[in-house]
């Protein structure tokens, strides 16, 4: 998805209303806090589950559990820092305690609308961009289909077209197909 020119993030300090990477109050937002603890929050992984997918080599590929920071910023890359408080609260996923380092950034609108695992990035910079369509742009996938005829009856069976019987047909995923 992406944003009218008129209603995009331009500075860090815009971040925080429309993406967030902490837990919710469970007093304040139920649904939310719910929400969040089933869909948003990555792991457990490393030391507690080393056979989770995102374990490679002994080293977490989505760099999680992310540093605890009271602010959003911008590290040197462009990249985003979302705010991330260290504030006691937790979630129990698997008998483990997770907190505020493993919150998938999300938006609240978006989480409760369609109550699906939806991470929610910004984006400054053409790599980013380039990331996001990658598999847009990677070409589409093929597959190749062929239906064959048997006759196990008779060893004099009739000639198969192999023309006509084969067929080449085209896969669209949903980004290509949206």
């Amino acid at each position: 998805m992406f944003m009218h020119t008129d209603d995009k993030i331009r500075t860090v300090e815009n971040i925080d209303p429309y993406i967030s990477a902490e837990i919710p109050n469970i007093h304040e937002d139920p649904d939310l806090y719910s929400l969040v603890k089933e869909f948003m929050i990555h792991g457990p992984c490393g030391a507690e589950n080393m056979n989770s997918p995102c374990m490679v080599d002994n080293k977490h590929s989505k760099k999680f559990p992310k540093k605890i920071s009271n602010q959003t910023s911008v590290d040197a890359d462009g990249f985003p820092i979302y705010r991330r408080h260290d504030d006691g609260s937790v979630v129990d996923k698997s008998g483990v305690k997770l907190d505020n380092r493993n919150v998938v950034p999300y938006n609240k609108n978006l989480l409760k609308r369609f109550q699906a695992h939806i991470n929610v990035e910004w984006c400054n910079q053409a790599g980013s961009i380039k990331y996001l369509l990658k598999y847009i742009n990677k070409g589409p996938d093929r597959a190749t289909v062929e239906v064959a005829q048997t006759n196990n009856e008779d060893d004099n069976a009739e000639q198969v077209d192999e023309i006509k019987d084969f067929y080449n047909r085209r896969y669209l995923s949903a980004s290509e197909a949206t």
